[in-house]
């Protein structure tokens, strides 16, 4: 899969999140926070581009149609944040927690999850394109009635993930662990798998192995 990567200036000046109050579009460019909590902030549609996030929290934030432009997050907060209409394109997310994110209805082009926390995260009805999730535990996280277009999952825990009503034909689940996934049987069609996922998956769908 080819993806395109964030695209950010090599040096850019430190802010504080304030800035974007200052904007009658609420909108935040080219700046580097670090080390900053963001509590209970409720902006609809905010947008942020060129931004480098670095141990910031986002606590109890709720950001309806946010838009993240060629933004990176490192060793971030974002856990029960409500992002829902979200539009994310060339973002990476890099040991971040996102335990009950909550991404429905949302677009992601060109993401990178990587080490990250994504328990009970919620992505339904989401669309994605070029997403690529690795080395992250994803227990109980949600994808219903997804699109997907180049959608990878390398090396998660997936445990008890729902998947229901998205299309799996082409995901490669034979690096990732569970002992139970929520899927919909009759879109299984095309998933590639390990040996132990496909006696998994065969009792799943009632065969009988001899």
């Amino acid at each position: 899969m080819k993806r395109e990567l964030p695209r950010i200036p090599e040096t850019i000046p430190v802010g504080k999140f304030a800035a974007i109050y200052e904007d009658e579009d609420y909108h935040l460019g080219n700046v580097f926070l670090q080390n900053e909590t963001i509590s209970e902030a409720i902006i609809y549609k905010p947008s942020f581009s060129g931004c480098k996030f670095k141990s910031v929290i986002f606590d109890e934030v709720d950001f309806e149609g946010v838009e993240f432009l060629d933004c990176v997050f490192e060793n971030c907060d974002l856990s029960n944040a409500h992002f829902f209409k979200a539009g994310i394109y060339r973002c990476e997310f890099k040991n971040c927690k996102l335990l009950g994110i909550k991404l429905e209805e949302s677009y992601l082009k060109n993401i990178l999850f990587s080490s990250c926390i994504l328990n009970f995260a919620s992505f339904g009805m989401g669309q994605f394109t070029n997403v690529r999730f690795e080395e992250c535990t994803m227990k109980s996280a949600t994808f219903i009635e997804c699109k997907n277009k180049n959608l990878e999952i390398f090396h998660c825990d997936i445990d008890e993930m729902m998947l229901w009503g998205t299309n799996l034909k082409g995901l490669d689940l034979s690096t990732s662990t569970f002992k139970k996934l929520d899927v919909t049987q009759e879109l299984l069609k095309g998933v590639k798998v390990n040996e132990e996922q496909a006696l998994y998956f065969s009792l799943l769908l009632g065969l009988v192995i001899k």
